[in-house]
This record gives structure tokens, C-alpha cells and sequence, in this order.
């Protein structure tokens, strides 16, 4: 049977009350639980006990060693780790909408130097051009991760 990194299907994210969830320290992950956390003790709901690990490999572990029932990752690290931990049979990816949509969206992007204009503008084309000629499309779909694409690689929308 597969471990899962995300909460079943089938459920809401009230079934992660009084549950161990384990996540990489230092992510948006961290602050997303200790806010459902707020919401659950509100509603009179267990606190998640939430397991902060330096590493995502490390928040991996606690779910296959059972120290933890779930583990909170961006949908697309998720996905990856899906398909490659232990060749893909060991976790299982559940997206679900209720559960994305619980949570911030965030702005994944490339970080070059600011001052570097050549540099930024010879990514932007090339991530461009993969765009458009249905490279980066065709890579996400390979890891399940299509539904994600976006139309054009922009600039600067992380302000």
C-alpha cells in the first residue's frame, strides 16, 4: 500500500486534527498548517502536531518510519516525489482541489541577479521558447503536473 504525502481524497482537511503531519522547515507549508491549526482550535478540533524537518528527504522519513501520517509538500515537489521515491512505489499524490484551494498559492519562478538584464532577459526567451513549442508542457505532463503550465514566462510578478 502507498504512503501518502497529501490527506485522502475523500476527506477535508478536519481529518488532519490530532494527526502528525511532517514538512520541511522554512516553507510556506509550515505557516499554512499553524493557520488550520488556529482554525481547528476555534472549532474545538485537535491541533495538527506539526513535525518541522531541515529537509524535505528527512519529513519523507517520517512518513515510511510512521512517526508521521501525512506530509505537506507544493503540489509540484510532491508530485516528483511521487514518481521517484523508491520508483514510484512508495507514496501516492492525492489532488485534491478542496485541499489546494485551503492553502496560499505562491509564485514559483527563476532568480537571476537583478542587475543582470542580459542574463534575466536570455532565461525569459528561452523559457519561451519551451513554451511554445510544447517542450515544458510535454515535462510537466510527464510528471503529472500538466494542469499547472502557464501561457508565458513572465517577469517580475513575485514584485
Amino acid at each position: 500500500m502507498a504512503l501518502r504525502i497529501f490527506y485522502d481524497k475523500d476527506a477535508d482537511l478536519g481529518r488532519l486534527a490530532g494527526k502528525t503531519v511532517a514538512v520541511q522547515s522554512g516553507t510556506s507549508q509550515v505557516g499554512e498548517l499553524k493557520k488550520l491549526n488556529e482554525t481547528f482550535k476555534s472549532s474545538g478540533k485537535s491541533a495538527i502536531n506539526i513535525l518541522q524537518f531541515p529537509q524535505d528527504s528527512d519529513a519523507q522519513l517520517a512518513v515510511t518510519s510512521g512517526k508521521a501520517q501525512a506530509q505537506m509538500d507544493d503540489q509540484s515537489v510532491a508530485a516528483y516525489t511521487v514518481k521517484t521515491f523508491d520508483n514510484g512505489g512508495t507514496f501516492q499524490l492525492v489532488n485534491d482541489p478542496s485541499v489546494a484551494s485551503s492553502f496560499s498559492n505562491a509564485i514559483i519562478g527563476v532568480g537571476v541577479p537583478k542587475d543582470d538584464t542580459q542574463l534575466r532577459d536570455a532565461v525569459q526567451k528561452a523559457l519561451q521558447s519551451l513554451i511554445d513549442d510544447g517542450t515544458y508542457k510535454q515535462v510537466l505532463d510527464k510528471y503529472g503536473e500538466g494542469s499547472l503550465a502557464v501561457t508565458s514566462a513572465q517577469l517580475n510578478q513575485g514584485k
